[in-house]
């Protein structure tokens, strides 16, 4: 899938939403917002926080699209040191790959010898 794939789907979503749920998605429709979110990692996810309360999954180099509002966030802002992050949050099990802006790799490093889990993986 494309950028521009996963912002069509996120489209087709609401569309078919706003059929079955007048209620609920009749004034949903996708639009852009400039403002800038920062990601955090959550059970091995790249998630932000839109602000009607929906968590919106992401990755490096795509952006956050809310099924819930229809908010399309291109500005992410993920760590220079995403590569790193991921790798050493990878050893651990999937509860505990959670990591949030700030936190170094030497704290992930250290909570990774704390638990019993060795550099090489």
């Amino acid at each position: 899938m494309t950028v521009e794939g996963y912002v069509a789907a996120q489209a087709a979503f609401i569309a078919r939403n706003a059929q079955a749920l007048p209620g609920r998605y009749a004034a949903v429709h996708p639009h852009e917002v400039a403002r800038a979110l920062e990601a955090y990692i959550n059970h091995g996810r790249w998630l932000v926080d839109c602000p009607c309360g929906n968590g919106v999954m992401t990755a490096p180099g795509w952006p956050a699209c809310c099924y819930s509002c229809g908010a399309i966030y291109r500005d992410v802002h993920i760590s220079a040191d995403a590569d790193q992050i991921e790798a050493l949050l990878s050893r651990r099990p999937i509860a505990h790959q959670n990591w949030k802006a700030g936190e170094s790799l030497a704290l992930l490093r250290a909570e990774n010898v704390q638990h019993g889990i060795s550099e090489e993986g």
